[in-house]
């Protein structure tokens, strides 16, 4: 059996205790060998982790204290473990949030003296500036660095190189829930008056008919419409990945069929129409030179005309947002919506356009109503009971 033994750090403080566990000797040095952890509380938690520690080690689950820094650490889960399971567009956002937030603020620490204060210290600091001078993050990405951090650390604890997660310990900043901004349809007269006869009105259009996201526009071929169907079929998404544009499966993960009104058709007409330049594998929105489309730069020239239209709220993605909420006040089923937008589940849907719920159930009783006095006359049925 495993050795281990519990001690008081302070003779001041009686709720703070070192565990530590023998480890039998290096086979190198002959030199006894101890493994160390700090708990806070009482001494009953204490034991209670002495007894899971002697428990990994007789099971032979016990982590080798890691002595590389956290910086080193990060750059091994991205090379080993995300290169072979996630997407190349998640890889690239994973290794801007390390370089960017995690090495600058944890990178010199040790892996296995990485504590619950150092993680909550760099969220808050970077609440409050994401660089020395520079302007606060939002909550949102804080949220991201929390989470891509603590996706590391997971892996650290299946490869037994630290315990256990301590990012788990510490709670993510709250978001502010932004309130959904939607277009209405004068707002939507004056923003295509403002863009004119910029193609980019098509680009807008067609994202505010469909519902499709950014990436799904621009990855859109001619062979994935059907005419005659008034359909497309969403295959593919592009977006870019170390400054070169990638083509990818949609951010669901899976193809979709998205049925289409003869508005998006006659768009798709007019598109059409004008596209007197071929673009790689015919995409619906290349750009004259015959290259993809610079997806990029379509969020920052509509944020440019949104402002002279007076609707300086208004973000690229609400064009996806304004088709559900229109589609849901006028009575769609909220699985329907769901499946158009490639949600993965429909509490996704429901969680995004709870705002639209309210009025879309006054509707729906309002119409019951209608169709019970339809049926049984404007006399309550029961007032004879």
């Amino acid at each position: 059996m495993s050795r281990g033994s519990i001690r008081q750090r302070s003779k001041s403080r009686q709720d703070s205790w070192t565990v530590q566990v023998y480890k039998g000797r290096d086979p190198a040095t002959g030199k006894k060998r101890y493994y160390s952890e700090s708990v806070k509380g009482p001494k009953a938690l204490a034991e209670k982790r002495l007894t899971e520690l002697l428990r990994d080690m007789d099971m032979g689950s016990f982590p080798e204290r890691a002595s590389v820094s956290v910086g080193a650490f990060l750059d091994q889960w991205l090379d080993v473990e995300c290169v072979a399971v996630v997407r190349p567009v998640t890889l690239s956002g994973y290794r801007h949030v390390v370089r960017r937030y995690l090495k600058p603020h944890l990178g010199s620490i040790r892996l296995d003296r990485l504590t619950p204060s150092h993680v909550r210290k760099m969220e808050l600091s970077l609440l409050s500036a994401s660089v020395p001078g520079g302007p606060p993050l939002r909550p949102v990405t804080v949220r991201m660095c929390h989470r891509v951090l603590s996706s590391a650390l997971s892996y650290a604890v299946r490869q037994r190189l630290v315990v256990v997660n301590v990012a788990k310990s510490v709670q993510a900043p709250r978001l502010d829930k932004r309130e959904t901004a939607v277009i209405d349809w004068e707002s939507l007269a004056r923003l295509l008056e403002v863009i004119g006869p910029d193609p980019f009105r098509w680009v807008v259009l067609l994202a505010l008919q469909t519902g499709l996201r950014r990436s799904e526009l621009g990855g859109l071929q001619w062979r994935d419409v059907d005419f005659d169907a008034c359909t497309l079929a969403v295959r593919r998404g592009l977006s870019r990945v170390d400054n070169r544009m990638v083509l990818g499966l949609p951010k669901s993960g899976k193809a979709r069929v998205v049925v289409i009104p003869d508005v998006a058709v006659r768009t798709l007409r007019s598109i059409q129409a004008a596209a007197l330049h071929v673009g790689r594998g015919d995409f619906v929105f290349a750009r004259k030179d015959g290259n993809f489309p610079n997806i990029g730069r379509w969020t920052q020239v509509f944020k440019v005309y949104c402002r002279t239209a007076g609707l300086d709220d208004l973000r690229f993605h609400d064009l996806r947002h304004s088709h559900a909420t229109l589609l849901l006040a006028d009575g769609v089923h909220l699985k329907v919506v769901s499946e158009r937008l490639g949600h993965a589940n429909i509490g996704i849907t429901a969680d995004l356009y709870s705002h639209v719920m309210p009025s879309v159930q006054r509707e729906a009783v309002d119409r019951f109503g209608v169709s019970w006095d339809a049926a049984m006359g404007s006399e309550d049925a029961l007032s004879c009971i």
